[in-house]
């Protein structure tokens, strides 16, 4: 999705060995947030990036 966002070709990633403390896996449930912080994002995941990298440029 970067790439695209950048008008970038598809870039290859470089595995290696997992290292300590990495995270293997990360999925984000909002919905106890939501109900508990009343939390609502602003953006969904494409124009956060998008805003991001302006940000950067």
């Amino acid at each position: 999705m970067i790439c695209k966002l950048l008008n970038k070709d598809e870039i290859e990633p470089i595995y290696k060995e997992a290292r300590s403390g990495d995270v293997r896996h990360s999925l984000a449930e909002t919905r106890k947030a939501k109900k508990l912080l009343e939390f609502n994002p602003c953006y969904d995941l494409e124009s956060g990036l998008r805003k991001t990298l302006e940000a950067y440029k």
